[in-house]
């Protein structure tokens, strides 16, 4: 994509945009706050991350270029999809991004101790198993056994941004109307997002730049 079709989809588009969804999450908090309306349960405090980091470890690997891999005050490190398309193959898809994250967080040498736990977050415009639901979590488990009793520490989190059904926060319920063009002004990390993504599609093309 040139710089001026680049300029032109800005214009028009709203956050579930790849470069805009990654121009917002870079400003102020948002990245922390969309972790913590998505996870409240970790009381994450502060995030390190990047936008579009690339991991392929090798020329003819399949590479992942994950729209948010972020690290937090715990070690505890994420992996946030943004993906307004239809996934065909999502499991697999899961099962590949999970992978090429851990060869990214172990070097030569050490220990899988030393392994972190890892997040593996889409963000959906369909439900993917057809129950209706906002998010579906998953973790690994053992038949007889509750929780992770092997302490593999992988989570996955499928959220469906066009269903009712479950419980979510209101932040993340925020985040949604977002998505979906509707307004809502209660909310400080809403408007904070809003107002990132309409200077964006204002000022794109010298944001962009600056970046």
């Amino acid at each position: 994509m040139d710089s001026k079709e680049l300029e032109k989809q800005i214009e028009v588009a709203g956050i579930t945009t790849d470069p805009i969804f990654n121009w917002v999450i870079e400003q102020d908090y948002n990245c922390r706050d969309l972790l913590r309306a998505i996870l409240p349960e970790l009381n994450i405090q502060t995030v390190k991350f990047e936008t579009q980091k690339r991991l392929k470890f090798h020329p003819s690997m399949h590479g992942v270029i994950p729209d948010i891999y972020a690290i937090d005050n715990y070690d505890r490190v994420y992996d946030i999809e943004l993906q307004m398309t239809q996934q065909n193959f999502l499991g697999k898809r899961v099962r590949y991004y999970f992978s090429m994250m851990d060869q990214s967080l172990l070097m030569k040498g050490k220990s899988y101790r030393y392994l972190p736990p890892t997040y593996l977050i889409f963000i959906l415009p369909t439900d993917p198993l057809n129950q209706n639901l906002y998010r579906y979590d998953g973790s690994w488990h053992i038949k007889d056994f509750n929780n992770d009793p092997l302490q593999v520490e992988q989570k996955l989190v499928l959220l469906n941004a066009n269903r009712n059904k479950g419980e979510i926060t209101p932040r993340l319920q925020n985040f949604f109307e977002l998505m979906h063009g509707r307004i809502n002004t209660n909310d400080s990390f809403y408007k904070k997002t809003l107002k990132n993504t309409k200077l964006i599609q204002k000022e794109g093309k010298n944001l962009w730049t600056i970046k």
